[in-house]
């Protein structure tokens, strides 16, 4: 079978949130580090 996200073209591990951070300097080091290093 098909893995498959009926509304959306990306699929979501999470749960949706807003994106919101109170130090985006270090949230955006954060997920470099997690996601691509």
């Amino acid at each position: 079978r098909w893995l498959v996200a009926p509304r959306s073209t990306v699929v979501q591990p999470g749960p949706v949130h807003t994106g919101l951070t109170l130090d985006p300097a270090a949230e955006t080091e954060r997920l470099l580090d997690l996601l691509v290093r």
